[in-house]
């Protein structure tokens, strides 16, 4: 599976996780994060793609972030990376406003035809450097897997992914504990 269509793929299936949630959004999500702020922050893996594409012909230089891998190592090198992850997360959970579930359907079909409108593959213009966008959307399907899974286990729901696209998540995930020793497990 090409990294559009796992990015894709995961994307969906995120949705239909947060359309089975049935209340208790200010109950636990994961660590500090409220269940509100886990959903708000695993939106983000959504919102970043129709951001940075967006800006990806007017602003993106060249593409100093080659990998998946790369990108995480840079963030994670970052001053006070886990606080500002964390703040990032409880402003997010405050976007999802009164219909969460609406609110992510709508970044999910915003994100889908702005990936499937690109051409070729464009250096998207994060905070951190260019990236192109098929390293970009590995990281993006590692952030809907990963935190799926966080999102289920904070619910009691069932969560599955397509191989292919659990499969590119986990291949990010070997990836990033090769260059940063960094482990996630699924």
């Amino acid at each position: 599976m090409n990294p559009k269509a796992a990015f894709l793929s995961a994307g969906g299936t995120f949705v239909d996780l947060v359309h089975r949630i049935d209340g208790n959004w200010d109950g636990p999500g994961l660590d500090r994060w409220t269940l509100r702020e886990l959903v708000g922050h695993t939106n983000r893996a959504l919102v970043t793609v129709v951001e940075y594409l967006a800006e990806s012909g007017k602003s993106a230089g060249p593409a100093e972030l080659t990998s998946a891998a790369r990108y995480y190592l840079i963030t994670r090198n970052q001053p006070d990376s886990d606080e500002s992850i964390y703040q990032r997360g409880v402003s997010a959970g405050v976007e999802l406003g009164p219909d969460p579930y609406a609110t992510v359907q709508h970044t999910q079909a915003a994100a889908r035809d702005a990936v499937l409108a690109a051409k070729g593959d464009p250096v998207l213009p994060t905070r951190f450097g260019g990236i192109p966008l098929s390293a970009y959307l590995h990281t993006r399907t590692f952030e809907l897997v990963a935190h799926s899974y966080d999102i289920a286990h904070a619910t009691g729901l069932e969560v599955s992914f397509v191989p292919a696209a659990r499969r590119d998540a986990e291949d990010t995930a070997i990836a990033i504990n090769e260059m940063t020793g960094w482990t996630r497990d699924f």
